[in-house]
């Protein structure tokens, strides 16, 4: 029952990492953790508008996820451990969902406290009963 997907963030890093992300080459760590959590990483420059609140001493960067295959939780665990694995060293800007009708929202902290908040989520045999039950027990008048 999938009903969207995570398709980018933006995340300022510090300066600390600009050896992963520079826009010409990047390190072996980057390519791997790109590779496992079905992702891209793209370097913004300072002049776009989507790095105009970055702070002093980080940059921003765009984290594009495949359909599929991206894991966003597992991607903003592993890049902070890469970067210093001591202490939270990078800061969430932006999370953007794209809907299954191909429509884009920018997700709110609300939005997220909403997700963590669900209850359990029904299990796929008793939907698929419900499903495969739908037309037996229909109450038609003949």
């Amino acid at each position: 029952l999938k009903i969207g997907h995570v398709a980018r963030q933006y995340i300022h890093v510090p300066h600390s990492c600009d050896y992963l992300v520079t826009p010409y080459t990047k390190s072996r760590q980057l390519l791997r953790l790109e590779e496992d959590c079905g992702c891209i990483v793209n370097l913004i420059h300072p002049e776009d508008p989507r790095a105009i609140y970055c702070p002093p001493g980080y940059r921003t960067i765009e984290v594009v996820y495949d359909e599929d295959r991206g894991r966003h939780d597992l991607f903003l665990h592993r890049l902070n451990y890469i970067i210093n694995p001591r202490r939270q060293s990078i800061r969430l800007v932006t999370t953007v969902v794209r809907q299954i009708n191909g429509k884009e929202f920018t997700m709110k902290a609300e939005d997220a406290n909403e997700l963590l908040r669900c209850q359990v989520r029904p299990r796929y045999r008793d939907i698929r009963a419900i499903i495969l039950s739908a037309g037996k027990h229909t109450t038609v008048p003949r």
